[in-house]
């Protein structure tokens, strides 16, 4: 899962880093840094991420 394509689910879900953050019980910092590409996403975070976002495995997000 790269960041361009986390940042685009988020907007296309209409959610904010913030959202994001909350429902992985990080701090937005850090979900910012995913989206810059200077923290790596977890692949447990990754299907966290697209079970928040509805997004199926098969989409753009799972080479996030």
């Amino acid at each position: 899962m790269d960041g361009k394509a986390l940042a685009d689910a988020l907007e296309k879900a209409n959610r904010s880093q913030a959202d994001l953050a909350r429902h992985l019980g990080l701090g937005a910092p850090t979900v910012n840094k995913m989206i810059k590409g200077t923290r790596r996403i977890l692949a447990t975070e990754a299907d966290q991420i697209r079970a928040y976002l509805k997004i199926s495995t098969g989409d753009t997000i799972s080479r996030v």
